[in-house]
């Protein structure tokens, strides 16, 4: 029998359902390319606007920058121009004195007064504040009570130094570590009992007595992880001038630096020590200074100070080994 052939199947035409959903997005596609222009114009222009508004205020901020800057360089022209005429006037009429039977005191000290509380940071001025004291005992010295007379215009020299050497111990003692010595005004002024009129009376901190505790580690002062071993020595008091002659040795106890040494020096000590500049250099940049806080009938106060060089004088610079180890260290440590 002959097979009889199958129809062959042909797709259903498309839907109206199909059709519709083609036009419908065709359309959408046409009516939202005018909208997605708009929205990037509209984002162009956005960005544009506020670009600009970005670009003029980085622009007023420079502007103001500037002038800002220019304002407070011209400003601290105008006071350095200040200081220096003020320098100059306040020295010259200081040095260019009189006899000392003629002179001013009152004045000179104002004048010392003015140098000192504006360029005490930066100016020895030790050497001036014992010129005037010498000065002043000079000035009362034939009188029969010049010791009293002379008094009022010694204490207020005198509290002037303390004044000064007080704001400088200030500023540095948050960076640095301070010990206070109380020395009894007796045990300075023992006769005949040196072997050698050149040994000390009292060494701390070996003289401190066994009412003050505990004082095994009590001269060990540590600053930037380094530690120093510190001996203080004092003798040849004189209470007419409230001075002493002192001494110190300091011992580096830094195991990595070979060229630690113990470091001697002998000095002057009175009131017109001011730590800023009258100072001992030590290794690491640091500074050691002896300030004397007080001087009465009974006992001297005195302070040490441990700081980094870096907050001593503008005149006095690290030498160069110590700037190229403190570039060492900080390089070693932004390393880390």
């Amino acid at each position: 029998m002959a097979e009889t052939s199958k129809p062959t199947s042909t797709p259903p035409p498309p839907t109206e359902s199909k059709k519709s959903t083609k036009d419908i997005w065709e359309k959408a596609e046409i009516l939202s390319r005018p909208i997605q222009a708009t929205v990037t114009a509209l984002a162009i222009a956005a960005i544009g606007y506020f670009g600009q508004q970005t670009l003029t205020t980085i622009n007023t901020q420079e502007q103001n920058a500037r002038l800002f800057t220019e304002l407070l360089s011209k400003r601290e022209d105008a006071e350095s121009g200040l200081r220096k005429d003020m320098f100059n006037a306040i020295l010259t009429g200081f040095f260019n004195k009189e006899n000392p039977e003629d002179v001013n005191l009152s004045k000179r000290i104002l004048k010392l007064e003015m140098l000192a509380l504006n360029f005490g940071d930066s100016l020895s001025l030790g050497p001036l504040f014992g010129e005037l004291s010498r000065d002043i005992e000079k000035r009362y010295s034939g009188h029969t009570h010049w010791k009293l007379e002379a008094a009022p215009d010694q204490n207020r020299l005198r509290s002037l130094a303390r004044r000064v050497a007080s704001a400088q111990v200030a500023s540095i003692s948050q960076r640095g570590v301070i010990v206070s010595i109380d020395i009894p005004l007796s045990a300075l002024q023992v006769k005949g009992s040196l072997d050698d009129p050149k040994d000390w009376l009292y060494n701390w901190p070996d003289d401190l007595g066994p009412l003050q505790g505990d004082t095994s580690n009590i001269n060990y002062l540590e600053l930037d992880g380094k530690t120093y071993r510190v001996a203080m020595h004092f003798r040849e008091v004189d209470t007419l001038h409230k001075s002493i002659e002192a001494g110190l040795t300091i011992d580096s106890l830094d195991a990595t630096n070979p060229e630690s040494a113990q470091t001697e020096i002998s000095f002057h000590l009175d009131y017109f020590n001011f730590p800023l500049i009258d100072n001992t250099r030590l290794p690491n940049n640091h500074r050691f200074a002896v300030v004397l806080d007080k001087f009465d009938d009974t006992q001297l106060k005195v302070k040490g100070i441990l700081f980094s060089g870096m907050y001593a004088s503008q005149r006095d610079k690290p030498f160069l080994n110590e700037a190229i180890q403190q570039l060492n260290t900080q390089q070693s440590k932004d390393k880390e």
